[in-house]
């Protein structure tokens, strides 16, 4: 686990253990909260973030055996210090971290969206092919999952851009997954004060997540009320429900 000077956990690394001595080198980053790694479980780790800023740090040693955490040893002191020798180097250091790290903060919101987007879009397309194979489902289902068929597309354009337009080899505006993407891959991997258009693109992502997060719960609620009404005409439960007794 390593700290900050303040004692707060700014990355955890998961590597085997075993008899002999173990060497583990730490690349100066945070570690990423925009979304779950599983790859390697169960030594799983967060994706790489920003560099961290110089100043102190700490490392901590811990064993988990069988659901039991113990501490092995720590904390142990040390220091980071640029070399500097790249030739845009930002002036204010702690400004720059505050930016990067609301890069993650944002992108963990964004991530959570696109999930959800996910999951409301899979729900209507199953919810489709039980409006059309159960006898006796009421018609009207259809025509109302078309309609929020029509709304989920609107996200996905939010989120992805037009694709429809991408393969005409049309110019098109950036999804908002491009624009949080791109400036998170421009300002973690340098050290430069962050630009004009990384701060607008970022700025332009904060912005529009409130709508869509409305926008995605308005849709849910209303294919949750069009799978209650199948359920009811014996249309097949989906995956994660349970009959109601």
């Amino acid at each position: 686990v390593i700290s900050d000077a303040n004692g707060k956990e700014i990355r955890r690394v998961a590597t085997s253990f075993g008899s002999g001595v173990q060497r583990f080198t730490w690349d100066g980053r945070y570690g990423s909260n925009m979304s779950l790694n599983l790859r390697g479980a169960p030594k799983t780790n967060a994706d790489d973030a920003f560099f961290a800023p110089p100043g102190q740090y700490s490392v901590s040693m811990y064993q988990s055996l069988d659901g039991e955490v113990s501490m092995l040893a720590g904390p142990q002191n040390f220091s980071i210090r640029h070399l500097n020798n790249n030739t845009l180097v930002a002036k204010d250091k702690a400004a720059l971290v505050t930016f990067q790290q609301e890069i993650d903060v944002v992108g963990r919101e964004l991530s959570a969206l696109d999930e959800y987007y996910k999951e409301t879009n899979t729900l209507i397309d199953h919810l489709k092919a039980a409006a059309r194979n159960t006898a006796g489902a009421p018609f009207e289902s259809l025509t109302n999952l078309r309609a929020l068929e029509k709304r989920i597309n609107g996200v996905a354009i939010q989120l992805y851009g037009d694709n429809a337009i991408k393969g005409t080899e049309q110019a098109v505006l950036p999804g908002l997954q491009d624009r949080l993407g791109l400036t998170a891959w421009a300002s973690w991997y340098n050290t430069a004060e962050p630009t004009g258009t990384q701060k607008q693109d970022l700025q332009m992502v904060k912005d529009a997540i409130p709508a869509l997060t409305t926008e995605l719960e308005d849709i849910m609620a209303k294919a949750d009320v069009i799978k209650t009404d199948l359920y009811k005409a014996g249309a097949p439960y989906l995956r994660g429900d349970l009959p109601n007794k």
